[in-house]
């Protein structure tokens, strides 16, 4: 679940193109498109004279996109139910109660439902944007032919 479906704040940022010289040199570096990104690792490369000839390794490029939060997990809450309930109550019949199921799929959309709404109101929400589709690019044939 993201902020975004239900009514939080999206971190700035999101849709941007992070670059930099290696997957870990990422953070704080973004323009707005590839050809953008890609612009700026050749110009700080041309200023360090340590340009790459055309097809060889330039840096990396990668998505920011919307920070994902993962739903409550309603088997697992049943179960620590079940099982506190059976350290009091001792034994209980079998399949008392069962943690997969329509109704426990229902359980699972309020439950989310709820905790969405309650990181929304109290701004619980990442305020950082998560990187994905992080890859290698190459160096290209520059026009007029000089590097």
């Amino acid at each position: 679940m993201k902020a975004s479906d239900f009514g939080g704040r999206v971190p700035s940022g999101v849709g941007d193109i992070a670059y930099g010289f290696s997957e870990d040199d990422m953070w704080g570096r973004t323009k707005h498109s590839e050809d953008d990104a890609v612009g700026e690792l050749i110009t700080h490369l041309q200023l360090n004279g340590a340009l790459p000839n055309p097809g060889e390794h330039l840096g990396y490029i990668g998505m920011l996109v919307e920070s994902e939060v993962p739903v409550p997990n309603v088997g697992e809450m049943i179960r620590e139910i079940v099982s506190g309930m059976e350290e009091i109550h001792s034994p209980l019949p079998d399949n008392f109660l069962p943690d997969t199921g329509a109704d426990v799929e229902e359980l699972e959309d309020e439950i989310t439902q709820v905790f969405g709404k309650w990181m929304t109101k109290h701004g619980k929400w990442l305020t950082f944007a998560a990187l994905e589709d992080v890859r290698p690019v190459m160096m290209p044939e520059l026009k007029g032919g000089g590097t």
